[in-house]
């Protein structure tokens, strides 16, 4: 509120929940993936991150949701193959999710740095997990924009901008 960028909250919604229902990527699925697990950047320490990485690298039933990935993407992937983590492991990066900005790219574990890196922006979201394979070809973005209802109006944001254009304003404020 203080730098003049209008916001909302939605309570009990994550990014990681929301980018990935938006781009068409379950995160749980019977039979492939059991759980998410929603991470941050690894500890500073370097015996306490190699166990960091070992324990995401182990459970191969379990998606993993990287928050602000764009800057570590390739360490990111990088590491989690080193510490056991299938190369072809399928793989998303969802920059500006949810937004008409939202850019998506898949790949798997041993691409996907370099096919997104024309592609990032901030904030970014990294997925990584078998289900990742499983994605929808239509997001609900594109559902959303073909939907014949009419488009709900935030009362949060002024008549002079959509989502859309805040979303770039941030985005260019952060790059």
């Amino acid at each position: 509120r203080a730098a003049g960028i209008p916001f909302q909250t939605a309570p009990g919604i994550t990014a990681a929940l929301g980018c990935a229902a938006a781009a068409g990527v379950p995160l749980t699925h019977r039979g492939v993936a059991g759980g998410v697990r929603f991470c941050s950047a690894p500890p500073n320490d370097e015996l306490a991150a190699a166990d960091y990485w070992r324990r995401l690298a182990e459970d191969r039933e379990c998606t993993l949701a990287f928050y602000m990935a764009g800057a570590s993407l390739a360490a990111t992937a990088e590491n989690l193959v080193a510490a056991g983590r299938a190369a072809n492991t399928p793989a998303a990066v969802i920059c500006a999710g949810t937004t008409a900005a939202q850019r998506i790219v898949f790949g798997d574990l041993s691409d996907i740095a370099a096919k997104s890196a024309a592609h990032l922006i901030s904030p970014s979201l990294f997925f990584a997990g078998e289900v990742v394979g499983l994605h929808c070809e239509d997001s609900l973005l594109t559902a959303a924009a073909e939907s014949p209802f009419p488009k709900l109006e935030s009362p949060a944001l002024d008549s002079d901008h959509s989502d859309h254009e805040h979303a770039e304003e941030k985005a260019d404020a952060v790059a």
